[in-house]
């Protein structure tokens, strides 16, 4: 029996502005560029209590489609667009943006739209192609205890806490409707954007992509690249990641509402990339902190950090190692107006990934990798570690 996958009014709009790119773009301007991404991927992993246990332990294949839209509109006007989709059948807009660059003769670029938000360097790495692995790193991958239904933290069990209802600290690739300007002045780079969202619960999350929040997000990154091959970069952002007012139902023992505006995400990181002939790597760290004080005597903090290298052993092969680590601080539980012992809101996790990368030619990558989960906290490690194999065509 054939299914057909339900097509939003997101995805609708999708393709008509696709068609009219493709149509009436080409024919008006002929500075249309396309270019795409396909991968297809066996996973398989240990069948443990946790949220990293990929479906939960089945092995199975899956794949992933980019495809990438830009059009020229003039000299200093661009549309860029970025279009995702996986096995779900589910279309992604992660990227929709106007473009214009050179504002004023200025080192003044500004795009408005579904925008990248400025914060770290993850950049290419987000695509398989340039993304040695088959995860981005942890920080932009953990789904915490705090529940999106509710905000409550629903239990430091690591079985309990599932992506589709939990908060994560970074929101995977940060994308995110709103308003960013950036520009360069010699070894300098900048960038400042103000979002619908932010970097915990962008806009998707909203109703019709909108901001839910009253409030709005306010992300900021600063580099600086004294030497060829070496960038040094620090972020900050700031604003309301909640997406509503909550009522909570009659006699439930936590607060009957909770406002956006006064439950605020701060967050400050840092990040390096650095280069040297076959050998290349990635750092980046933060610190993320949700104001939760009254209601749980403390704010909900974590700290957590990613590093990751490269290195060309012989023409065509590429080894890979990555670790990263996320700590979270102790509160007390509001339970029925009384507090209960400080204790930490989530377990403390560290993650080591392997990858051998194996270039078919130079529109088809093979990799492997092995991920290694250690969740600390528990009486036991739950069996979560996992082996994949992917192959990526770009076109």
């Amino acid at each position: 029996m054939n299914r057909n996958p339900r097509i939003s009014v997101r995805t609708l709009l999708a393709a008509l502005v696709l068609l009219f790119l493709l149509g009436g773009v080409t024919r008006t301007f002929g500075q249309v560029h396309i270019a795409g991404q396909a991968s297809a991927a066996w996973t398989a992993s240990q069948p443990g209590p946790s949220q990293y246990s990929f479906n939960d332990g089945r092995s199975t294949f899956g794949w992933r489609g980019d495809l990438f839209v830009d059009a020229e509109l003039s000299d200093n006007v661009l549309f860029l667009s970025s279009f995702r989709m996986d096995q779900d059948r589910t279309l992604n807009v992660d990227l929709f943006v106007l473009r214009v660059t050179d504002v004023l003769s200025l080192p003044l670029n500004v795009e408005a739209g579904e925008t990248e938000i400025p914060f770290g360097n993850l950049g290419e790495r987000r695509y398989p192609k340039t993304n040695p692995f088959l995860t981005l790193p942890l920080g932009r991958e953990h789904a915490t205890t705090l529940r999106r239904s509710d905000y409550e933290i629903y239990s430091t069990d690591p079985q309990y806490s599932a992506a589709t209802n939990n908060f994560r600290l970074l929101d995977r690739g940060l994308y995110d409707l709103g308003f960013k300007a950036f520009g360069s002045v010699g070894v300098v780079d900048y960038a400042f954007a103000l979002t619908n969202g932010m970097l915990s619960s962008t806009s998707t999350y909203a109703t019709n992509g909108l901001n839910g929040s009253k409030g709005i997000g306010k992300i900021a990154r600063l580099s600086v690249t004294p030497v060829i091959g070496l960038t040094i970069g620090a972020s900050w952002a700031k604003g309301p990641f909640l997406k509503d007012s909550w009522n909570s139902p009659q006699g439930y023992p936590y607060p009957a509402t909770y406002d956006p505006l006064t439950h605020q995400q701060r967050t400050f990181g840092g990040d390096i990339d650095f280069s040297f002939e076959h050998f290349s790597f990635y750092g980046e760290t933060f610190f993320n902190s949700w104001d939760f004080a009254d209601e749980y005597g403390a704010s909900l903090d974590a700290f957590g950090y990613s590093a990751e290298a490269r290195y060309t052993i012989v023409p065509r092969f590429t080894v890979g190692a990555r670790v990263g680590e996320l700590r979270f601080n102790k509160m007390s539980r509001n339970i029925y107006g009384v507090l209960s012992s400080p204790e930490r809101w989530d377990h403390n996790v560290m993650r080591v990934e392997t990858a051998l990368g194996y270039r078919v030619s130079r529109e088809m990558l093979l990799k492997a990798v092995y991920v290694w989960n250690r969740t600390f906290g528990l009486p036991s490690d739950p069996r979560d570690n996992s082996f994949g194999v992917q192959s990526v065509v770009s076109f």
